[in-house]
């Protein structure tokens, strides 16, 4: 996700899905409202609607709000610059996210994600059909440890062939609840990178690893450690993380607020 990646990058920190964006109540009443930067600069900030979920999530330079029917997100908009751009979402019998289009500006769909669930509901695959010059179709394919995710193997299509590009594979975890998780991940069901691995786990993550492959031949390019620290505050909940990715180090703050 091009732009709340961009916009979340500093405050780097899929397992059971629900259907719609709730809001985080992990301790004494407690909900996350925003991350900061060392500078006390938002990262990512979050307004609650009166059903307590999310109904606007901002970054740096773009704005997400979310629209609910029965419940259950239906629409995604995303305004950077004055640019407003359009995301839609559908559900299967059970209730669970089937299917989430892209659109940009002008109306014109850009992607479709479909996902495939495992008998728990968590999901097993997501596949990309990527629209427009220079786009490339991809697969997502998850395991799970518990609550959490133990590895993500993404494949890129190339020349009518799915071949793998990147893989993602958690270590450690502490014991403590990710406060960023239902926000992140069921407001973002359709978008594949990094900081949503990083932050889509019921528990924080304190060890990983991101090995890259040449799609052309297979061989690999490159392996990147990644570790977190946390500090943790009265409610059980984390203050700070120190996240080191590939030896660049960041801090960042967590706010919560009661609702």
């Amino acid at each position: 996700m091009k732009k709340i990646l961009a916009g979340l990058l500093f405050a780097a920190t899929m397992s059971t899905l629900v259907t719609s964006c709730k809001k985080e109540n992990d301790a004494d009443g407690q909900y996350i409202s925003s991350l900061t930067d060392t500078t006390g600069k938002n990262l990512m900030q979050i307004t609650y609607n009166s059903d307590n979920k999310p109904s606007r999530i901002s970054t740096n330079d773009v704005v997400f709000d979310i629209f609910y029917s029965g419940g259950k997100i239906v629409r995604r908009t995303q305004t950077q610059s004055g640019t407003v751009s359009v995301d839609s979402f559908f559900y299967d019998g059970n209730g669970r996210f089937s299917r989430v289009d892209n659109y940009d500006n002008n109306n014109d769909k850009t992607r479709s994600t479909v996902f495939a669930y495992n008998g728990d509901n968590t999901i097993n695959s997501a596949t990309i059909d990527a629209q427009g010059i220079g786009a490339s179709d991809a697969i997502f394919e998850f395991t799970y440890s518990g609550g959490n995710l133990n590895t993500v193997k993404e494949q890129e299509k190339v020349l009518s062939t799915f071949r793998d590009k990147r893989l993602y594979e958690f270590l450690a975890f502490d014991s403590k609840t990710n406060p960023v998780r239902n926000v992140i991940k069921d407001c973002f069901p359709d978008q594949f990178n990094l900081l949503i691995f990083m932050m889509a786990s019921t528990n924080n993550f304190t060890s990983m690893k991101q090995t890259d492959y040449n799609t052309s031949n297979g061989n690999v390019t490159g392996t990147f450690p990644i570790t977190a620290s946390y500090t943790y505050g009265s409610n059980g909940l984390p203050s700070e993380i120190t996240s080191t990715v590939n030896g660049s180090t960041n801090r960042t703050t967590y706010h919560y607020t009661a609702l």
